[in-house]
Formats: structure tokens, sequence, C-alpha cells
């Protein structure tokens, strides 16, 4: 859109395979972006001094990202226990109080733990809802937003579409409630990710960026430049958020050894420089 600032571009804490906040934070500077999405860790040693690492770096804090895999009886709020969904409440109400902490002006929420692929769709749904709006009224009584993650059938059984994202966050009957999508899980659920960020963008909170195979843009077969086009002519103005990892088995495991920090400031850099010719028309984003 003419006349509209840039959006931040941004990348996830977690990739970086737990390095200290402060160097993380230069280097990201370092490599083009503006913004970090804070592991949401909410009894993490560092807390008490990540706004001050922020405000020192110049770097904003985009959000808080979710980190529940499975098996956890904690952090899903798709659980069938009343005692494990309530310890997923508390878990997402301590990220919202890390998010007001640091400046984020929302939290990721995923339904069901990230590994689980199967369970009952709409028992499944209820709980999470029940449990989720309990969340989304915590975080909107301290100005927070909660952005519903679409992840794709591999690693969850529950929302893993844009469509089902916006369904899930409308069923929470909460304005402050909205979606964050993926390009990397899009590729595998949608029949167009390009329409659909556009669907979404009004309630779209976040926009996760990586190649089709989790690697840094380019080094997939994933173009990436319709989409971030879409949400930028759909009026999207929140952060686009690197989210791919290090080359390597396990993906959910982001430390690779000690090429891997070498690794990711090279994909940053490209995906900063990728990602900003996709937004000023100079070329593809591959």
């Amino acid at each position: 859109m003419a006349g509209a600032q840039p959006p931040v571009l941004a990348a996830c804490e977690w990739i970086f395979a737990g390095q200290e906040l402060p160097t993380l934070l230069g280097r990201l500077a370092a490599a083009g972006c503006r913004g970090i999405e804070i592991s949401g860790e909410p009894a993490r040693a560092d807390r008490a001094g990540i706004a001050a690492a922020l405000a020192e770096a110049g770097i904003e804090a985009t959000g808080i990202t979710a980190i529940c895999p499975a098996p956890t009886d904690e952090r899903d709020l798709s659980h069938p226990d009343a005692a494990a969904r309530r310890r997923a409440v508390d878990y997402y109400r301590g990220c919202v109080d890390l998010a007001c902490e640091v400046g984020a002006p929302a939290i990721g929420l995923i339904p069901a733990a990230i590994g689980r692929v199967d369970g009952p769709v709409a028992e499944s749904w209820k709980r999470a809802v029940d449990a989720a709006r309990a969340v989304a009224d915590y975080a909107g009584e301290r100005g927070v937003a909660v952005g519903v993650e679409a992840v794709n059938r591999y690693e969850s059984f529950l929302v893993n579409t844009a469509e089902q994202a916006l369904l899930f966050a409308a069923d929470l009957g909460a304005a402050n409630a909205g979606v964050i999508l993926d390009a990397f899980h899009m590729q595998l659920e949608e029949r167009d990710s390009a329409a659909a960020v556009a669907a979404a963008a009004p309630r779209l909170m976040a926009l996760h960026l990586a190649d089709s195979n989790r690697l840094g843009l380019g080094h997939g077969q994933l173009d990436v430049a319709p989409i971030v086009a879409a949400a930028r002519d759909a009026g999207y103005g929140g952060p686009l958020v690197f989210e791919f990892t290090a080359p390597g088995p396990n993906p959910f495991n982001p430390d690779k050894g000690e090429a891997t920090a070498r690794t990711l400031d090279i994909y940053v850099r490209e995906s900063v420089a990728a990602v900003t010719a996709a937004l000023t028309g100079g070329g593809a984003a591959r």
C-alpha cells in the first residue's frame, strides 16, 4: 500500500538454539531485523533482563511464541483431563504476563499440543475453545492480543488451515482474538496460500516465513513473494517473522551443532533481502 510503513522483519527466538538473548539481538540487528518473537517460557532464568536487552539493542518484541510440544499435560488446551487444561491456561496466562513485561502486543496460541496428530476433533475443539477463552479474557484485560496459529496436520490434529484458525478465533468471542499463519504450514494445507493470507488479513497478527523444507528463504522450492505481496496488498501491517531451522534432523530441536549460528545468520540476511525485494516488487523471494 502506498505510503504505508514497511512491516517489521523479525525472527523467532526459539530457532537460535538457546543463544544468550543480548548476543542474539545483536546478530538479528546486524542482519537487518527490527523485531524478535520471544520464546514463551515464563520461568526462563533471564526473564528479568529481557526488556532491558531489547531496549539496548533497539529490537522490539513482536510477540510471544507458544512452546507446547507433545507429550504434555501442562500446555495442551484440548487435553481430555480438566486439570491438565487448567495447567495449560496457567501456562498461557504466564505468556501473557511475559508479553506485558517485554512490550509484546500478542501471544501465539496453539489449541492442541504440537506432535499430537490424532484425537476426537469435535470434543477437543470445544474443550480447547473453552480453555482458550479464559486465556483471551485474561489477555484482553491486560491489553494483549491472542493469535490462534494454524499448524499442519502432520504436527497437530485440531487447527490446520487459515479458515479453521479464523473459526476458532471467532468461537472465542473475544475482540482481542486473531490468527497467526505460517508459509511453511500453509504450503501443506491451503489450496492457495496467498488467498488464505488475504482472507485472514483483517485478523492476522503475525505471518511466519520459512521455505518448503523449513530452511531459510531461497533454500527450498516455496515462492513466498506472492504470500508477502498478498498480505501487503490486503493491508496487513503486522510483523513478518522468520521461523526456519538449520539443516539437520529433528526440526523441533534447533541445536544442530557449532555451525548452527553461522548458518542461521546467513539465512536471516538472505531472507531479509528476499522479503524486502518482495515487498517492493523487486523480485521473487526465492
